[in-house]
């Protein structure tokens, strides 16, 4: 045999012709990926005899990725030859107290893109079906604590859709689950109305509300769907008998209540001024998306009897504003937040400009928006939720913060004019331009101290 056969013979030798001890070392290669490991495994006959027991039994877990891949075939297949119990629970990566069901596998998959709408109903659908856990699970002082809720990383999708469609298919997964009976998450700090990877992906924005963890701060969003809060409102009240404006005993807890039970209207337009600029949050699919979106909510509180009179008012100030702010987007063709942020945040601002309260409240305390504030407590009597004053409220700092730190490497290409301090105390009736100002100096506290200094 020549040396050039040889070597073409030597080429033709594939996975077929190597020895067991070494497809086993490939096969169990950590490292590989899962389309190659599964390549490997349908080759041949042979192949998928000698790999059988390393795929369907080994260190990588076929039943977790059939979950996340939303693939319900391989799902089956798999419970052919290995015993996956339905309480089947995974440990949460960087987390040693929350605990991932197939349930929440498969969220993670549609959150990731791997499995569509269709595929995520099916395999849900046969999740519940079959038994396995679908609740949320987390460990606390060594014990497991079940919550049969919908999975709050889930319902961050909400605002940084991508387009109407992929709304609509979020609407479709929630509604399905809501349907199967999980509830809404309880206020926490994993609860957040934006996934912060999907932040951290845009530059030339920095979000002005903070994440709170609140339910309500979530559901009031503009991406998050009315017909959704109608459900939540009606499952309050189907389930435990309550209203926003029913009432709670001083000093008493209900263990099967978990609703945040107030909202300041300065975070509610922080948030809304957001959902009007921030560049990864879903913007709608009409012109009057904000305005309609919020003025559905405010009836559905009417409606179920969630605000008082006072609330309604003070809640259908800051539509007015929306509805401004919307006209001038159309007027211009776009928001544009170096542009357009300025006059809309005064906008926002003065739609509930009569609501502040000064720094010499206690801290544990809230009032109401009624004239004269009722002080709400948790020793006084209560409702469910309420709709409350700012405190210590200056909302020209709000954004020179956020301007502040977006400019703070370019202050020598601004006109001077931008580092010249022409804040006033009225806020209300100071000039625009006074609202454009970069604060140099950036160390903690100062934004307080800049607050105290306008108030007193």
């Amino acid at each position: 045999m020549s040396l050039t056969e040889s070597d073409k013979k030597s080429r033709k030798v594939g996975l077929l012709d190597l020895p067991n001890e070494l497809l086993f070392s490939i096969i169990e290669d950590e490292y590989m990926s899962w389309r190659d490991h599964f390549n490997i495994h349908h080759v041949s006959t042979r192949l998928l005899q000698l790999t059988f027991k390393h795929v369907y039994d080994g260190r990588r877990d076929i039943f977790e990725y059939a979950c996340y891949h939303g693939n319900l075939n391989l799902i089956i297949a798999c419970l052919k030859h290995r015993n996956v119990p339905t309480s089947q629970l995974w440990g949460t990566p960087g987390s040693s107290t929350l605990y991932s069901t197939p349930l929440d596998v498969l969220s993670l998959g549609f959150q990731d893109g791997t499995c569509s709408t269709d595929q995520y109903i099916e395999v849900a659908e046969w999740l519940f079906d079959n038994g396995y856990q679908t609740q949320q699970f987390e460990s606390y002082k060594e014990e497991m604590i079940a919550s049969r809720v919908v999975s709050p990383f889930l319902l961050t999708m909400f605002s940084t859709a991508t387009d109407a469609d992929n709304h609509r298919d979020i609407c479709q997964v929630i509604e399905f689950l809501t349907s199967k009976g999980l509830g809404f998450p309880r206020p926490s700090q994993i609860l957040r109305r934006v996934c912060h990877t999907k932040m951290d992906e845009h530059s030339g924005y920095h979000a002005l509300a903070s994440d709170s963890g609140s339910d309500i701060d979530m559901i009031l969003q503009s991406a998050f769907p009315p017909a959704l809060f109608e459900l939540f409102l009606k499952n309050l009240f189907s389930d435990l008998g309550l209203t926003f404006k029913s009432r709670l005993a001083p000093s008493h807890l209900r263990d099967d209540l978990y609703i945040c039970e107030w909202t300041r209207v300065n975070d509610l337009i922080g948030i809304l001024f957001d959902d009007l600029f921030a560049p990864w949050i879903y913007k709608g699919d009409s012109p009057t998306y904000f305005s309609n979106t919020f003025e559905a909510k405010i009836k559905l509180l009417v409606k179920y009897d969630g605000i008082a009179e006072y609330e309604q008012s003070a809640l259908e100030s800051i539509l007015e504003a929306l509805r401004r702010i919307e006209a001038r987007q159309r007027d211009n063709g776009s928001l544009n937040f170096e542009r357009d942020g300025t006059w809309c945040w005064r906008e926002l601002c003065v739609s509930i400009s009569q609501t502040p309260l000064t720094d010499h409240t206690p801290y544990y305390s809230q009032y109401s928006l009624e004239d004269p504030p009722r002080e709400i407590r948790f020793d006084h009597e209560r409702r469910v939720h309420e709709f409350v004053r700012p405190k210590l409220w200056y909302p020209p700092e709000d954004l020179i913060a956020v301007r502040s730190i977006l400019l703070k490497d370019a202050r020598d290409k601004l006109d001077l004019s931008w580092l010249e301090n022409r804040t006033e105390r009225d806020w209300v009736n100071m000039p625009l331009d006074a609202w454009n100002f970069i604060r140099q100096d950036q160390e903690e506290g100062s934004r307080r101290r800049i607050i105290r200094r306008r108030l007193n």
